[in-house]
C-alpha cells in the first residue's frame, strides 16, 4: 500500500472513530500496513471492523484480516499451466510466472488479468486459438447457399 492510500485509508477510518489524523501518523499507517494490502480490500476490512465494534482499528488488524482475504482467494484457485511459448526448462521463469499469477489473484485480480500480468512478469504471450466447433448440418448449409452449383441441362 502507497503512503498516499495508508493516509487515505487512516482518513476513512477516522470518519467511523473521531480519531485525528497527521502526517507522521499517516507515515506511520503506511510503514506498518503490509504492502501486499489492496486499498479496496483495506477499506471493506474498516467498513467490516467498525460494523461489528466500537474498538479502535489498528494496522494489525488491517494486515491480519488482509492476509485471511488473500489466502481465501489463493484458495479458490487453481494456477493453470503457464503459456506454451515459455520454456519448459526454465524453472525460474516458471517459477516467476507461477508467482506472479498468484500474486495477482491474491491482490484481487480475475483469472484472465493474472495471466495477463504474470506474462508480461517473464515476457511472454499466451497463443489462444478459438474455434467454436460447428454442426455440419450448419457447415453445410452455410456451403449449399454461398456455392452456385449450375443445373444440367435436361
Amino acid at each position: 500500500m502507497t503512503p498516499s492510500e495508508a493516509a487515505a485509508l487512516l482518513t476513512y477510518a477516522a470518519a467511523y472513530d473521531n480519531r485525528t489524523i497527521s502526517e507522521i501518523a499517516a507515515r506511520a499507517w503506511a510503514e506498518a500496513l503490509d504492502p501486499r494490502t489492496m486499498f479496496d480490500d483495506g477499506r471493506r476490512i474498516v467498513v467490516e471492523h467498525y460494523s461489528r465494534t466500537r474498538d479502535w482499528i489498528m494496522p494489525a488488524d488491517i494486515n491480519a484480516a488482509s492476509r485471511t482475504i488473500r489466502l481465501a482467494r489463493l484458495d479458490r484457485m487453481q494456477t493453470p499451466e503457464p503459456p506454451s511459448s515459455l520454456d519448459a526448462d526454465d524453472i525460474p521463469a516458471q517459477l516467476a510466472w507461477q508467482r506472479a499469477y498468484r500474486g495477482a489473484i491474491g491482490d484481487g485480480h480475475d483469472e484472465d488479468a493474472a495471466d495477463r500480468i504474470a506474462n508480461a512478469t517473464v515476457n511472454v504471450t499466451r497463443i489462444q486459438i478459438e474455434a467454436a466447433p460447428r454442426p455440419v448440418a450448419a457447415l453445410v448449409e452455410q456451403i449449399a447457399r454461398t456455392t452456385h452449383v449450375p443445373r444440367k441441362a435436361s
